[in-house]
């Protein structure tokens, strides 16, 4: 079974944003298996700067990712794809892989460390989300895929 994990910078809060999550998560269930991981936001100390803030974030996701996993970093330089493209790239991606890690940064985006790592950029929509809304978009955005490849009657 395909695995995918959102690897995402800060907690989502209590309430409907959580509630959105558990959702496509559990839709998601009869197709793939989808796995949340927080990293701790780290708190920007004016003498140290955004910088130092993004790069400790950066070593806390580095620490996560695997080699067999096909990681993807939401950046808003990243490609933008339509919810067919994406369904297409991910039954491309399948041939080769079976664990995925998206990857969602904090307020300030991620460090270039991990972007360089990832193994492509994508990007949401040209608009900037709040890490947590991210989060939510980037499961309802697998069910889709998922659902359209297995003939599931949800995508229109």
């Amino acid at each position: 079974m395909v695995k995918f994990r959102i690897i995402c910078v800060g907690k989502t809060p209590k309430g409907w944003r959580e509630e959105a999550f558990e959702h496509y998560r559990k839709l998601i269930v009869p197709f793939a298996k989808l796995e949340e991981i927080s990293v701790k936001e780290q708190k920007i100390i004016e003498s140290a700067g955004i910088e130092n803030s993004l790069r400790q974030e950066g070593e806390r996701i580095l620490k996560l990712l695997s080699a067999s996993t096909h990681k993807i970093a939401l950046d808003r330089k990243g490609k933008h794809r339509s919810s067919i493209e994406l369904c297409k790239h991910f039954e491309t991606l399948y041939q080769r892989f079976s664990a995925f890690d998206l990857i969602i940064g904090g307020p300030h985006g991620l460090h270039c460390t991990v972007l360089d790592r990832a193994d492509e950029k994508m990007s949401l929509s040209y608009l900037t989300f709040p890490h947590d809304l991210a989060k939510i978009v980037v499961a309802e955005q697998i069910y889709r895929a998922l659902s359209i490849m297995n003939n599931f009657p949800y995508h229109k």
